[in-house]
């Protein structure tokens, strides 16, 4: 599936994750493309991040998918965080303005 999500709103994105989930979940093999960190924390069993034509990292959504990986991939920092009530860890863009506060 190459960029399944694209151009659609949230619930609708949700409704595509699950059902590649599902799929996932009855054995079928799903290779899946996105930008998206978070839909391989949601769906993803391993992840190839790839950047200049070929893979950079390879393995497990926790061991792949890191501030630092993330930083080399798109030039900007980010937290990955574990979210208890979702049962995954999530990515977020660190948007401080330069100079102010935390």
């Amino acid at each position: 599936m190459d960029e399944p999500t694209a151009s659609l709103d949230l619930g609708n994105e949700t409704k595509v994750l699950q059902q590649v989930r599902a799929l996932k979940g009855r054995g079928l093999s799903v290779v899946l493309s996105t930008h998206d960190p978070d839909h391989a924390f949601f769906a993803a069993d391993r992840v190839a991040l790839m950047a200049d034509g070929g893979i950079v990292a390879l393995g497990a959504p926790e061991d792949v998918i890191t501030p630092t990986n993330l930083m080399r991939l798109y030039g900007v920092a980010v937290s990955v965080v574990y979210v208890p009530e979702l049962g995954r860890r999530i990515v977020a863009p660190s948007m401080r303005n330069e100079g102010t506060a935390p």
